[in-house]
């Protein structure tokens, strides 16, 4: 377990290594999604620069997420009875204040870290201050995604929450979380496994099959970006045409059906990267609107025979 006490030398920021998919194109998207999380942290970061404390509470006079920046925040900590913090992050500068009980889990914000491998660690911390009645702070560089996934998943196993009513409640008073696309991933296996870490982790192990789960995202999309694409160039086809045969509006009919249908099948709740869902249902809009055109073409097309 990647953990670590207050008095441990400091760890070096570790960087995630980088996917060794050759979809570039595709992994960019996974880039673009971390650099929206980036915007909303920096809206975070507004809200601490008001006085405000910038953490939010997760469980009654119990458990808050937030920032690093509100480690430091000494005045409202105090004031709200705070008296153990938890990191989940790495290479972070925090030196709370020796009257703080403090644990570390080390853990990055990438899709690939392996979010329920650390929550034993993390569990075991939050169960013992909250049998004291001790208060605790869960946080991470800017209380958007880790400590987000521990709060939602201790909500989960420990007061048997389902996902989407758990990440609600954090919801409610941090209003910027949003686990990254791997965390997502994970807490849904969680949800599937009722609760159990440990069959959860290796349900999810198998399901990735020790590969890089910005590979399965760059599928996901490629996938995706197939099916629109064939639909794009089916209206391009469309638009080129002053008259087309009966046939021929068949047989488009058909294949727009085809590619519809292909893309309901990947389209699922369940599913943790928007991307590639707002793809696919982007497809299935379209092609149910140049299917009404096709049918505007009906009567040309007779005039044809």
């Amino acid at each position: 377990m990647d953990e670590a006490v207050v008095g441990q030398a400091p760890v070096a920021k570790d960087k995630a290594k980088a996917s060794t998919s050759t979809i570039e194109d595709l992994k960019a998207l996974v880039r673009l999604h971390d650099r929206t999380v980036n915007v909303e942290t920096a809206r975070e970061d507004v809200d601490a620069e008001t006085g405000e404390f910038d953490a939010g509470e997760v469980l009654h006079e119990s458990i808050w997420v937030g920032s690093l920046q509100a480690t430091k925040d000494t005045r409202n900590l105090k004031r709200l009875g705070i008296t153990s913090i938890l990191t989940t992050a790495r290479g972070l500068d925090v030196c709370p204040d020796r009257a703080f009980r403090h644990r570390e889990v080390l853990m990055a914000d990438h899709p690939a870290e392996d979010l329920l491998g650390k929550l034993d660690g993390c569990f075991d911390f939050l169960d013992e201050e909250l049998a004291a009645e001790r208060r605790v702070l869960v946080h991470c560089a800017s209380g958007v995604s880790r400590s987000v996934s521990v709060c939602v998943a201790y909500l989960m196993v420990r007061r048997k929450m389902n996902l989407k009513s758990s990440l609600e409640c954090v919801r409610r008073n941090r209003r910027f979380a949003n686990p990254n696309v791997g965390f997502m991933i994970q807490l849904n296996e969680l949800e599937a496994n009722n609760g159990d870490l440990v069959q959860a982790r290796a349900s999810y192990q198998l399901k990735i099959k020790g590969k890089p789960i910005t590979d399965s995202l760059a599928q996901w999309r490629l996938e995706a970006n197939d099916i629109h694409y064939q639909v794009d160039d089916l209206e391009n086809k469309i638009k080129a045409c002053a008259a087309m045969s009966p046939i021929l509006v068949e047989e488009r009919m058909r294949i727009l059906q085809r590619l519809a249908e292909s893309a309901e099948a990947l389209v699922t709740p369940s599913s943790c990267d928007n991307v590639s869902q707002l793809i696919l249902k982007s497809a299935i809009s379209k092609a149910a609107r140049l299917q009404g055109s096709l049918k505007d073409f009906l009567p040309k097309a007779h005039s044809l025979e």
